[in-house]
């Protein structure tokens, strides 16, 4: 909803929530699902650094290459033409 602060135009959150919850959080599609950056760490296991090399085609250390193998990840550009308007939040 847009509007003014008021208790059914505003919820709480956590603290990890919020922070992924800006305009220069990176936005990826991973498998064709959109999630931040971070949670594509979390979800892989893996540091930044290789989420983003692999993204780039770069080479990659065998066991992120084992953990990333299969998975469709689009970054930047490319993943926000794919997107819905992120500003239209229900």
């Amino acid at each position: 909803m847009n509007g003014h602060y008021e208790p059914r135009n505003v919820r709480w959150t956590d603290r990890k929530t919020q922070a992924r919850n800006k305009r220069n959080t990176r936005i990826l599609l991973v498998d064709g699902v959109a999630m931040s950056l971070a949670e594509a760490v979390e979800r892989f296991a893996v540091n930044r650094t290789s989420i983003m090399r692999a993204v780039r085609g770069s080479i990659l250390h065998k066991k992120n290459r084992e953990k990333l193998a299969g998975h469709s990840i689009i970054i930047g550009a490319q993943a926000t033409e794919l997107l819905p308007n992120m500003d239209s939040k229900s």
